[in-house]
């Protein structure tokens, strides 16, 4: 009955048809997507009912703070807002009874709060009220052999090419205080060049890089990212997107997001292995702000910003943030066939 139906129906309406019902159904994974967000991201629901998004927001600002105690020029009582709500999420813990021995993140907040205090005693500098009253909560969880960022030699990338993965997956570190030397254009190429073996769906090659020379459109891309306050010496930059046109079927939705993501790693690691220095940047900005740097980069419009990577010489030596990661038994889970 079907090949009746299909042979009576001309291939253009059939066309029209099958577009019709893939829309429709796109719609509705649309919709669960929305669903599924709105009930399980930390964006909507009251923090207090979830741990783990409560330690991934405090990962958030801590982070904030290590990356604030890494700059060159640091800039003394920073990070009030984020401070007062780190002191919040931390009450939170500390009210389950999770704290240094139970928590990663509350650890690392401690590191971090702890290295504040120090830079602002070391220097002889007056810490605001109410930052000071909240590190004071906690000093009791606080360890002296604390750190939450440390110097970092570029002595290894004598031998680099050298190391074992593992070796040199480890003394890679996003940087955020770049030498004044400028990036040979041929060496970014080259990286590229090695980046490119990143698996994509079918091996369509769904991603490709912008490299922005240009300071007065590197300043005005910076700007409009906003998350690279502090930043000093980023020679230029690459906007990775993803080809949309690659992908087919409603189920590809998300896969130029997957392919462009193991891309940017392979990326980076291609520049870390070519003695340039990285620090990815985020792009989760409004439809205005991603068209604006569009226009800015002729990016066409089938293609979309999966996100920036700040690219500079390594200094001789720098400052890298602890960023601590959770226990390997966090990572995965073994799924096993049932005993009987």
């Amino acid at each position: 009955m079907k090949k009746i139906i299909k042979a009576l129906i001309p291939i253009n309406i059939r066309i029209k048809i099958w577009k019709f019902i893939h829309f429709f159904n796109l719609l509705k994974l649309y919709i669960f997507d929305l669903i599924h967000y709105v009930k399980y991201s930390s964006t909507f629901f009251n923090l207090d009912s979830n741990l783990f998004a409560v330690e991934s927001r405090i990962t958030s600002l801590y982070h904030t703070i290590e990356k604030g105690l890494s700059f060159d020029n640091i800039k003394y009582n920073f990070g009030y807002d984020n401070i007062k709500e780190l002191d919040y999420l931390l009450e939170i813990l500390l009210k389950h009874n999770l704290s240094n021995k139970d928590s990663v993140a509350f650890e690392s907040a401690m590191a971090a709060l702890y290295e504040y205090k120090m830079l602002h005693n070391n220097n002889n500098i007056t810490m605001d009220i109410d930052i000071a009253n909240i590190i004071k909560k906690y000093e009791t969880y606080m360890k002296h052999e604390y750190s939450s960022t440390y110097n970092v030699s570029n002595d290894i990338l004598e031998n680099i090419k050298e190391l074992n993965f593992q070796d040199f997956s480890n003394s890679r570190h996003s940087v955020r205080s770049f030498s004044d030397k400028k990036v040979n254009i041929n060496d970014i190429i080259d990286a590229i060049k090695i980046s490119i073996n990143a698996p994509s769906v079918c091996n369509r090659q769904t991603s490709k890089c912008y490299i922005v020379e240009d300071e007065e459109i590197k300043i005005d891309v910076l700007e409009m990212q906003r998350g690279n306050k502090g930043f000093s010496n980023i020679d230029k930059l690459i906007v990775i997107t993803s080809l949309t046109n690659s992908f087919y079927g409603i189920n590809e939705r998300f896969q130029g997001f997957i392919d462009s993501g193991i891309y940017a790693m392979n990326l980076i690691y291609s520049l870390h292995f070519k003695g340039i220095a990285t620090c990815p940047l985020c792009w989760c900005h409004s439809i205005a702000e991603t068209n604006h740097i569009k226009l800015k980069l002729k990016i066409p419009n089938s293609e979309r910003i999966i996100g920036i990577v700040a690219i500079g010489k390594y200094k001789t030596q720098y400052t890298a943030t602890a960023s601590s990661k959770n226990s390997i038994d966090k990572y995965y889970k073994i799924i096993a066939k049932d005993k009987a």
